[in-house]
């Protein structure tokens, strides 16, 4: 049976694009795509059920048969992250089905600069998530540490 789309309301959710070409195995052969997702697929990503930062599950359409598929993959092969409502039946119904949806948009933003800060640097400190959080949410940068916390490292 299923939902009137009148009944579905639209979720935040973090979104991003599969890369265009990625290293693969010992030899490094550049691959484009992954197995399941076309290059630049645009994927949906659930909010956590553990901790995260290496694998994410996502909501995607299939490279072959164009259906939407649900799996788990590493979140380096994902780029361009982003958040945004969605809207699409399928996606919520799925979203809903996995028992994860994102609470509300201030946890998806904080998640999405945790990956984002992941990508570029593996060992950020708590200060530096909380800069880039002020960052991202356009509010003015934190204040310097006191010169005598310079061997705490948050």
């Amino acid at each position: 049976m299923r939902n009137n789309p009148d009944e579905i309301k639209p979720q935040w959710c973090i979104i991003g694009n599969i890369t265009k070409e990625h290293a693969f195995g010992e030899e490094k052969e550049i691959r484009q795509g992954t197995k399941h997702f076309k290059p630049m697929a645009k994927v949906y990503c659930l909010a956590p059920q553990w901790h995260w930062f290496d694998d994410i599950k996502v909501i995607g359409r299939h490279r072959k048969s164009g259906k939407y598929i649900t799996l788990i993959m590493p979140s380096m092969l994902i780029e361009n992250l982003r958040i945004n409502l969605v809207y699409s039946p399928e996606v919520l119904r799925r979203i809903n089905e996995h028992g994860c949806p994102w609470p509300d948009k201030e946890t998806a933003e904080e998640l999405l600069v945790h990956l984002n800060l992941r990508r570029i640097n593996e060992k950020y400190t708590d200060r530096d998530f909380r800069s880039a959080l002020q960052e991202y949410r356009g509010l003015p940068p934190l204040p310097p540490a006191p010169w005598w916390m310079f061997w705490k490292k948050d």
